[in-house]
C-alpha cells in the first residue's frame, strides 16, 4: 500500500462480500432474480417487507451463524412483449432519459413512499401478477413445516405450492429436490437450516 510497509493481499475478501457472493450466487439455485440476506430484510419499510417472502434458512461459508433468505418474486419474462414491440432505438433512448428523471425524483422526494410502487406501477403489477395470495400462503405453510422438520407434510404442500403456478417456482423446487436428496426424512439433530446450495 502507498504509504505504508504493510503489503496489502489483493487476494483477501471480507466476510461480507464472501456472503454476499454466496448469496448472488444463490439466485441461480433458486431460480429467483433478487436474493435478500436477513440484515437487508430487516431494513426494508413493512410495506416493501411485506411484498417480499422468506425462502430458506441456510449456514454460509464466511457467516458467523445460520442465515435467513429471502426473495422478490418477479417474473420478468412478462415483459418480453413490450421489450420486442419494436419500437426501435429512439423510443428506448427516450424510455431511459425518463427513467433517469423519474429515478432523480425519487430521492429526492421526501415523501416519495416505496412501498406504493407495487400498486401503482403497470410493469411491477405485471411482473407480480401471477404470485397469489393463495401461492404465498401454501408456499409459507410449506415452509414453516420444512423448518419444523415435518418434511413429509412440507412435501405434500410444497406440491400444492407448485399447482398455484403454471410454470415451476425455483424455490418450491429446491425444497422438494432438497428433502427428495434425504429421502424425505429430516436428518437427526435437524435445526430447520441447512448449508447454502451452490449451484452447479
Amino acid at each position: 500500500a502507498i504509504g505504508s510497509e504493510f503489503k496489502i493481499d489483493a487476494s483477501y475478501l471480507s466476510p461480507n462480500i464472501a456472503v454476499a457472493q454466496s448469496l448472488e450466487n444463490s439466485s441461480k439455485h433458486y431460480g429467483v432474480l433478487i436474493v435478500l440476506s436477513d440484515s437487508i430484510y430487516t431494513m426494508l419499510s413493512d410495506l416493501v417487507a411485506s411484498e417480499v417472502r422468506q425462502i430458506d434458512y441456510c449456514t454460509v461459508q464466511g457467516y458467523s451463524g445460520p442465515l435467513r433468505i429471502h426473495a422478490m418474486d418477479l417474473d420478468d419474462l412478462s415483459l418480453e412483449l413490450s421489450r420486442s414491440s419494436g419500437l426501435g432505438k429512439p423510443f428506448e433512448r427516450r424510455t431511459r432519459s425518463e427513467l433517469r428523471r423519474k429515478k432523480a425524483e425519487r430521492w429526492t422526494d421526501d415523501e416519495y413512499i416505496m412501498g406504493e410502487v407495487f400498486d401503482v406501477d403497470p410493469e411491477i403489477q405485471k411482473m407480480r401478477a401471477k404470485y397469489t395470495d393463495e401461492f404465498f400462503a401454501h408456499f409459507r405453510m410449506a415452509y414453516l413445516n420444512f423448518e419444523a422438520g415435518e418434511w413429509e407434510i412440507a412435501r405434500e404442500l410444497f406440491e400444492k405450492t407448485r399447482e398455484c403456478l403454471a410454470d415451476e417456482d425455483g424455490p418450491t423446487m429446491a425444497h422438494i429436490k432438497f428433502i427428495d436428496e434425504h429421502h424425505g426424512k429430516a436428518p437427526v439433530g435437524w435445526e430447520g437450516h441447512h448449508p447454502l446450495a451452490t449451484p452447479k
